[in-house]
């Protein structure tokens, strides 16, 4: 093999140890920072460093990790009181238990504990970084109960995007599904999913969240899965999923209420 043919096979570091099956991108990158991966028995804390996995030996743990040559897709209709992680210190069940305990998938992204709803699970580094980047823009949509009946000042505002914890969150499709006297039930679509994203979107415009709910990722629905369940996603439906297109723009224009013209 010339020198040529030798660049030409080089790929990086995070990407050869997330198709091992060890976890995320970020879990990866989070473990080659940390010091914890060996190339040729050196540790290497750089995850773009790039490797030729014909001739290095990367190494976690004192085990050989090998990139996976079969590629798994699992929806997963996480239940309310589980974690979405491979493992948890505090010993809480993680999504991990509902799935065959032989295939080295990972989670992608993240449903807090409180929440439930459909979450992807896959050995396929290259899925999970589309998903995850706000570039993509694979919406993700929900039913959110929320307490009593925010009213429409504060619903367009919501839409439109706030201030909090620093940064401005990015419009949001929101229509009013239900009501009753004690609360009221909404859809909502985002393009971005910040840690309790929603739950404080409404916290801090004082309607605390009651229930959520993740019904569909792009194309792919939750369909009649219950809590706990998990089905096989099928190549064209992830193929269909990275090209998913959807204007959350015009959505969120579709739902604004139309003013009355005064004849």
């Amino acid at each position: 093999m010339n020198r040529n043919d030798i660049e030409n096979k080089r790929i990086k570091l995070h990407t050869y140890v997330t198709e091992s099956g060890i976890g995320s991108r970020r879990k990866s990158e989070e473990l080659i920072r940390s010091g914890h991966i060996y190339v040729n028995g050196d540790i290497i804390t750089k995850p773009e460093e790039r490797i030729v996995p014909q001739n290095d030996v990367v190494t976690y743990n004192d085990k050989i990790l090998k990139p996976y040559t079969q590629v798994h897709y699992i929806l997963l209709n996480k239940p309310t009181k589980v974690m979405t992680t491979l493992n948890d210190p505090q010993k809480r069940k993680t999504v991990m238990y509902f799935v065959p305990k032989e295939l080295p998938i990972f989670p992608v992204g993240r449903l807090d504990y409180d929440s439930e709803g459909i979450i992807i699970l896959t050995n396929d580094g290259e899925l999970s970084k589309k998903i995850l980047s706000p570039n993509h823009h694979v919406p993700k949509t929900y039913l959110v109960r929320v307490q009593r009946m925010p009213d429409l000042k504060t619903i367009i505002k919501l839409r439109k995007g706030i201030y909090m914890d620093g940064y401005r969150t990015k419009p949001a499709f929101i229509k009013l599904v239900s009501k009753n006297r004690e609360s009221s039930l909404y859809k909502i679509v985002l393009e971005e999913g910040k840690n309790r994203q929603i739950r404080n979107m409404f916290k801090y415009s004082g309607f605390p969240v009651l229930s959520l709910k993740r019904i569909a990722i792009g194309n792919i629905k939750i369909e009649q899965m219950k809590p706990g369940e998990y089905r096989n996603i099928t190549k064209k439906q992830i193929n269909d999923l990275i090209n998913f297109k959807y204007s959350l723009e015009d959505k969120i224009i579709a739902s604004r209420p139309v003013k009355k013209v005064k004849h």
